[in-house]
């Protein structure tokens, strides 16, 4: 929370969401004043299913399933985990199993101290693994992939090229995670400020956002403040419905939408009146409803 004040859109670590039954990230965007070079005055959060981004490590997606991919923190963590097979369901930590020894705990740790990838072998009842950690550049989120050494040296004559597809896998990986989640935080806040700024019927701004914008366009200029309300809309309401009302609504603002000059705002309010900051000008000015 206290990035996002700082002005930076975040995504929180992975967790339980008990109204929803369900394991999601938090995404956060700073709420600016008189626009994204003003100062932050709050934030708007929101959340979206882990299984989005669990989807993407599916080990299916993964050279036929033999390639296991995780999100860790640098502490270890999971952020998002999938099935491994010598990593318990059940543990909160890669550290969680006597695979990775103290030697290579310290190996990993110290790598991820300097924000540095991590590339090692471990050996689990009986059987070799390839672990890479790389940083995906989010947080402090890195994606590690396990893959069985048996794949990369079955045939000595495929090591390279099998080695080159595995690498390029994991690369590929990072990437579109890296991209996805960016992409799904741009999402997030565009839909969260449609949501703070925007009236939902018709797309106008709203009351908050015509305050904050309102200092910015009070000039020396004569300006004149007008509250539009429409006559008997509660009658109009139950003879027509709310459907053709709130066509109304959106004719209202269109019409005005092709009368204000760059320079002047408008805001649907409370109780469907609009309300205009026009420049007072010795022009009458028509609108069609």
């Amino acid at each position: 929370m206290q990035k996002t004040l700082a002005g930076e859109s975040t995504i929180s670590t992975t967790f339980r969401d008990e109204t929803l039954g369900c394991y999601v990230n938090r995404y956060a965007v700073p709420i600016y004043k008189g626009g994204v070079d003003g100062q932050v005055i709050g934030v708007l959060t929101g959340t979206n299913n882990t299984d989005a981004l669990r989807a993407l490590l599916s080990p299916s997606l993964l050279l036929n399933g033999q390639v296991h991919a995780h999100i860790v923190d640098s502490q270890g963590k999971f952020v998002v985990r999938n099935q491994t097979c010598f990593i318990h369901e059940d543990a909160r930590s890669i550290f969680d199993t006597p695979a990775f020894s103290d030697e290579l705990q310290q190996t990993i740790l110290s790598a991820f101290a300097v924000n540095e990838s991590a590339f090692l072998s471990l050996t689990n009842e009986g059987v070799l693994y390839e672990v890479a950690l790389i940083p995906m550049g989010v947080n402090d989120w890195y994606i590690m992939c396990v893959v069985p050494q048996r794949i990369l040296v079955t045939d000595l004559s495929q090591w390279f090229n099998l080695q080159r597809i595995t690498f390029f896998a994991i690369f590929l990986l990072v990437l579109l995670l890296t991209l996805y989640i960016y992409r799904m935080m741009r999402q997030n806040n565009r839909s969260m400020r449609k949501l703070a700024y925007f009236a939902s019927i018709t797309g106008a701004y709203n009351r908050a956002h015509f305050l904050q914008e309102l200092p910015s366009r009070l000039t020396s200029e004569p300006k004149a403040l007008i509250v539009l309300d429409i006559d008997n809309a509660p009658t109009i309401k139950n003879l027509y419905g709310l459907g053709r009302f709130n066509c109304l609504l959106r004719h209202i603002k269109e019409a005005l939408d092709q009368q204000m000059d760059p320079t002047e705002l408008f805001c649907m309010g409370r109780n469907e009146r609009f309300c205009c900051f026009w420049t007072a000008q010795t022009r009458i000015r028509y609108i069609s409803a």
